[in-house]
């Protein structure tokens, strides 16, 4: 199927300087991390934070003293540009202001990714660069990711509750849906807590970026809490409430719960996602629906004709997870061929979703990393049906590619095919990274705390 210096009064036009002569672009953006993004080079993102760690130094450690050049100049900003994008406070320190330049809020603007862990190894490594300076929304989302031991005990009320639903990701800790299951442990408590939401959102037509996006993810967060305790009707409302102001994972949540009730919705759905431009990933939805029979009769003819669809609408590319799945449900249907030569020409097929789902399209954030692991397996399983020339030029080509866009376990792929990274330096550089990542993740995540 499926055809350190003190800082100076000259600090911000330094740091124009500095990103525009190494990065070549402005700052009083999220620019650094987006066009960071777009290189995947972990070399590159490690070297601007050694860079910058060494001109703000002072005394062995990162000046914690505010910068009131720094301040003066969000308080005279009052668009998006710091005072909101950012999502400082008015008086950040040195490290806590880098850490924000590094941090994607691009990537959260209106995420449809559900999990901290389904983001590439680079995005969530700019997460990890800009809580080690002292960002606390990346620490938080970092300690939240880490599922492991994360103290809650302060988190006791109803407004403490809203604070971390205020994170990315938040409702993918269990420890945080047990928590909120304490704090809203009757009818009464939830119907209050709805209706502070309910009211924060009429009272927020002249909010700020920043507090829109929190509000955004603090709905979606709330949506799952509300799923978990069993209140599809107040679920409902609060995904709906995210799809009236722009939300495209509140969209797609709003239809996961109506179709869940009634798939005859389906082309509702489909219409709802155009202005949103998600309509090849509500193609994709119904795709696994049918595929997996959620809500629906598993039927693999039907879910190949959403999988089609999906396929042809995602022209851009933006959703390379469509094309990994799609790889994965071409994989699946090779093998219930019989016949060696439909076999190779279905995992033919499937390669070439893997490969697509790697690539990502303009202006997108790279795309799935797995996809090098699977295509090296499906050469593999060719070349045992009908012999690939040059199959190890080929495997080496696709980890050769891996580590250029930062994959971490580029250096496995030529292993596992019997090729050694020694002298070869982008896979030692990627590994030195990963190793630098790995040790900053350890420190960070030494305090289980989170930090409002």
């Amino acid at each position: 199927m499926l055809s350190q210096e003190q800082p100076s009064k000259l600090v911000l036009f330094w740091f124009s300087f500095f990103l525009i002569s190494n990065v070549g672009i402005a700052a009083g953006t999220d620019s650094l991390a987006v066009e960071l993004n777009k290189t995947r080079n972990l070399v590159t993102l490690f070297e601007q934070k050694a860079k910058l760690i060494k001109k703000f130094k002072k005394n062995g450690t990162l000046s914690t003293m505010v910068e009131e050049d720094i301040c003066r100049y969000m308080r005279s900003q009052p668009h998006e540009v710091l005072q909101s994008k950012l999502m400082l406070g008015d008086r950040p320190n040195v490290g806590e202001f880098i850490g924000a330049l590094f941090f994607p809020h691009h990537l959260f603007a209106n995420t449809l990714k559900t999990n901290f862990n389904q983001l590439s190894f680079f995005e969530r490594a700019l997460i990890l660069v800009s809580a080690d300076f002292g960002f606390k929304l990346a620490k938080n989302i970092l300690i939240l990711g880490s599922y492991k031991n994360v103290n809650l005990e302060t988190i006791s009320t109803e407004q403490h509750l809203s604070q971390v639903l205020s994170i990315p990701f938040a409702t993918e800790n269990g420890m945080v849906v047990e928590k909120a299951k304490e704090i809203l442990n009757d009818t009464a408590k939830q119907n209050s807590f709805y209706s502070n939401l309910e009211a924060e959102v009429a009272n927020a037509s002249s909010a700020t970026v920043h507090l829109a996006r929190r509000q955004l993810t603090t709905l979606l967060n709330a949506g799952y809490i509300y799923k978990f305790l069993g209140r599809s009707d107040l679920a409902t409302n609060l995904f709906q409430m995210a799809v009236a102001q722009g939300s495209r994972r509140g969209l797609i949540e709003h239809g996961f719960m109506i179709l869940t009730q009634d798939q005859s919705k389906a082309d509702d759905f489909i219409s709802n996602s155009l202005h949103l431009r998600i309509k090849a990933y509500a193609l994709w939805k119904l795709a696994q629906y049918h595929r997996y029979g959620i809500s629906t009769p598993r039927d693999l003819v039907r879910a190949n004709e959403y999988y089609l669809a999906s396929l042809a609408e995602n022209t851009t590319n933006e959703f390379p997870e469509i094309s990994y799945d799609a790889g994965d449900f071409t994989e699946y249907f090779a093998y219930s061929q019989i016949d060696p030569e439909k076999r190779v020409h279905a995992l033919k097929q499937a390669l070439e979703h893997y490969k697509k789902a790697t690539e990502g399209g303009i202006d997108i954030e790279g795309g799935i990393d797995k996809g090098y692991e699977k295509q090296i397996e499906i050469l593999k399983k060719i070349n045992n049906l009908e012999p690939i020339t040059n199959i190890q030029n080929k495997i080496e080509a696709i980890a050769a590619r891996a580590a250029e866009r930062g994959f971490i376990y580029a250096g496995n792929l030529l292993e596992a095919a019997g090729l050694s990274i020694d002298r070869r330096e982008n896979f030692l550089a990627l590994e030195q990274h990963v190793n630098n990542y790995e040790n900053y993740q350890k420190a960070i995540l030494r305090d289980k705390c989170l930090s409002f």
